[in-house]
């Protein structure tokens, strides 16, 4: 069997702690540049598609379960608001029958007038009757 001899010299050994430096160096720069950028991508598929509970980390809700929930509290609410909005119509339609005028024609108001109106008619008839002089 032949014999091998390893024959290292400096310079060799110093070049190839210089190429690990360097490999180190660039891993070490694409590393920095690319874990922000994977993180950012991370998020986004995890707010896209959700994330199941796991350690002790909750459970996020995909955007499709967000909008849904989103969705049904805008129902509840629109049927909240329009039930709402009914109950002061009537009220608004109440308030408007009182207020708006009828010429006198249904109002208390009128027939006391009216009344009034009737007994100072009688009493200034009857006045005139009284200060007129009797011709017999």
């Amino acid at each position: 069997m032949p014999s091998f001899e390893w024959h290292v010299e400096w310079g060799d050994l110093i070049g190839a702690l210089g190429a690990l430096i360097l490999l180190g160096g660039a891993l070490y720069v694409v590393w920095r540049t690319v874990n922000p950028i994977a993180a950012k991508v991370t998020r986004a598929v995890d707010l896209l598609l959700g994330r199941p509970e796991e350690q002790g980390i909750p459970k996020l809700p995909s955007m499709v379960e967000r909008i849904d929930a989103v969705s049904e509290k805008v129902d509840a609410l629109d049927v909240a608001n329009s039930k709402r909005i009914e109950d002061q119509n009537v009220e608004i339609a109440e308030i408007r029958a009182q207020v708006t005028p009828n010429h006198g024609s249904t109002s208390k108001l009128s027939e006391d007038v009216q009344q009034i109106a009737a007994g100072l008619a009688a009493l200034s008839q009857r006045f005139e009757d009284h200060l007129k002089p009797k011709s017999e």
